[in-house]
């Protein structure tokens, strides 16, 4: 028997909100997708150990602001879905201000767990948000078939909005993230409000090769290399745990080797089969992935915008609020 959705007990997650907020709030675009009924009970937070499905929320109360539901704390909820060969996959729930508007699920590169969007979730606080640790990194278990792609790994992510009871959202991949959010949005379309490619290459054989400096860098898996690929030095001298605490996560050699033959894959969707609208992130100076795939999102996906950040590597965002912005004005345009 599949589990049963996290939030169908004290937090119903309803298909769509029963009335679109007013036509005040951020700057009057109709907005229609995941609503959640808060009960008036409180829950309090509590320790959880692998094997239980669902945490405690810390306590929240309910207000309301310019007509909507909004939650004065966060409520995080820690349920496991099952993917369809039975894989256990753990995912995050944190409720934004505003749950009447479509989620977003943040999808993280190769042999990272949810981790790899601490830097940047509260970035989206407005809006409910998901994470997730990929097969074989975190929480998540390390079952693999004989052939796994990015494609595969799309399916894990229909797997959670399915558990969660979400039927539309917005997603946003960052590096092999991006790879497996070009998936959703042609293969999955039906399920995707927008996408956004962060840093990430064109899934089918036109895109350019990964630069020769990221590809070895990626094969030692020295720390301090990978930290200044992705950050800027300015940030690694005023943060130097936090840059080099987590990048690479995986569960085991056997979970990197398939995350590695997922990521350089050149199996993707071509770009034309993205149908829903996207909007392409790459920093300017990026040794991971070669600047020039932004291009040929550009030229090639139907509905598409596309922001090179200057003077930004992989990770373009740190220290970089403005960028975050941007997304988030993306998003509010196709709420």
């Amino acid at each position: 028997m599949a589990p049963q959705s996290p939030l169908s007990s004290s937090a119903t997650l309803l298909r769509r909100a029963s009335s679109p907020p007013p036509a005040s709030h951020r700057g009057g675009s109709r907005r229609f997708g995941v609503a959640v009924k808060l009960s008036s009970e409180s829950f309090r937070t509590r320790q959880i150990s692998r094997s239980q499905s669902v945490s405690a929320a810390p306590v929240f109360r309910q207000s309301s602001v310019l007509g909507h539901v909004r939650t004065a704390r966060y409520i995080a909820l820690v349920p496991v879905a099952l993917a369809p060969d039975g894989s256990r996959l753990r995912y995050s729930i944190r409720l934004g201000a505003f749950p009447s508007l479509p989620p977003l699920v943040l999808v993280q590169g190769r042999a990272l767990d949810h981790h790899g969007w601490d830097s940047a979730r509260s970035d989206f606080s407005e809006r409910t948000t998901i994470v997730f640790d990929h097969r074989g990194t975190g929480d998540s278990t390390s079952e693999f078939p004989p052939r796994w792609s990015t494609r595969d790994f799309a399916l894990d992510v229909m797997a959670i909005l399915d558990n969660a009871g979400i039927a539309r959202a917005h997603f946003y991949g960052h590096s092999m993230g991006g790879r497996i959010v070009q998936w959703i949005g042609a293969d999955h379309a039906e399920r995707a409000v927008s996408i956004v490619i962060g840093a990430t290459s064109v899934g089918d054989e036109t895109g350019p090769p990964r630069p020769a400096e990221g590809a070895k860098a990626l094969a030692t898996l020295d720390t301090k290399t990978l930290a200044s690929l992705f950050y800027p030095d300015w940030w690694i001298a005023e943060n130097p745990r936090e840059a080099c605490k987590v990048l690479i996560a995986p569960q085991s050699p056997e979970a990197m080797r398939v995350h590695s033959e997922a990521s350089d894959l050149r199996d993707g969707p071509h770009p034309e089969s993205i149908s829903v609208p996207a909007l392409v992130l790459q920093g300017a100076d990026d040794l991971l992935v070669d600047p020039g795939n932004a291009a040929i999102f550009g030229s090639r996906v139907p509905d598409v915008e596309v922001s090179i950040i200057p003077d930004a590597r992989h990770s373009y965002w740190v220290g970089r609020p403005e960028v975050h912005k941007r997304v988030e004005e993306f998003l509010a345009r196709h709420d």
